[in-house]
């Protein structure tokens, strides 16, 4: 539970400044658009979720290894309490926030009970304060999916917008975690080289280029090659085994920008006012 623990701590360090009035919220918005273009552009995202950063940490294999196929729970912990507590302020009609989640853990766990809190208690902390399931949320926590940035900052009156730039590499448009008998496909992007080959979320890569698949491996080969070359897969399905070899696409990386919507709903402007402390 780093993610919580330390990326929870880094999304406060920024909220209190703008809350202070040491940070403007325009300047807010700029760290952030800078904090989602480093995350997305850094192949470490598809192959290691905010949990498995955690928890791997103390193996060698989370923060601080490999960056091209490990993430930082600092930074996309932070994010996810952003959007944890957006939820919370959208489901609740603005009356409950990350901060109510914030002083219930305190509460309860520490004063009360003297210990810490569990993964599941920290959860029902937060969905006891939305009022309702924070499935989504966690999801990206748990997995290597791609995030929907547009709606949770969307319940702050903000618009989240991406364009895409070329970038180093080729692009093969699956997420991939590691497991004991090679790579398991965690997703495949719409339009992807991996979705044109026919492979699925549930498959296993045991083998790239006839050499045991690891997420380094894939990572490594990615890095290495240009949009065009082929990658040679061995893939299983079902206990079935098929070699591939497949054409890598254009590698390309999304740069954020986020500005405040026009014409906010009465729900938005409220939440992005309580929110930041201050007018939009």
């Amino acid at each position: 539970m780093l993610w919580v623990s330390e990326g929870l701590t880094v999304y406060y360090e920024d909220i209190v400044l703008v809350r202070a009035g040491l940070m403007t919220p325009a300047e807010y918005r700029e760290r952030l658009a800078g904090a989602m273009t480093r995350f997305e552009g850094a192949p470490g995202h598809r192959y290691q979720s905010a949990t498995e950063s955690s928890l791997q940490t103390w193996a060698g294999s989370g923060m601080g290894g490999d960056r091209a196929v490990t993430i930082s729970y600092y930074d996309n912990g932070a994010m996810l309490g952003g959007m944890l507590d957006l939820a919370i302020r959208n489901a609740s009609g603005n009356r409950k926030s990350l901060d109510d989640v914030m002083r219930t853990l305190y509460r309860t766990y520490d004063r009360k009970l003297k210990r810490g809190f569990t993964d599941a208690e920290f959860r029902t902390a937060c969905e006891s304060a939305a009022g309702t399931s924070l499935d989504e949320v966690f999801a990206y926590a748990s997995t290597t999916r791609d995030v929907d940035y547009a709606k949770y900052f969307g319940y702050a009156g903000w618009r989240v917008e991406a364009s895409l730039q070329d970038a180093p590499g080729a692009s093969l448009g699956l997420d991939a975690q590691a497991g004991a008998d090679g790579l398991r496909v965690a997703g495949v992007s719409a339009g992807s080289p991996a979705q044109a080959a026919g492979l699925e979320a549930g498959d296993r890569i045991t083998e790239i280029e006839g050499a045991k698949a690891t997420v380094k491996s894939l990572s490594d080969r990615l890095t290495a090659a240009k949009p065009g070359e082929g990658i040679h897969l061995r893939v299983s399905r079902d206990g079935a085994e098929r070699l591939l070899e497949i054409p890598l696409g254009r590698n390309a990386k999304s740069v954020y920008t986020i500005v405040p919507i026009e014409n906010p709903d009465p729900l938005q402007a409220a939440i992005g006012k309580d929110w930041m402390r201050k007018t939009l």
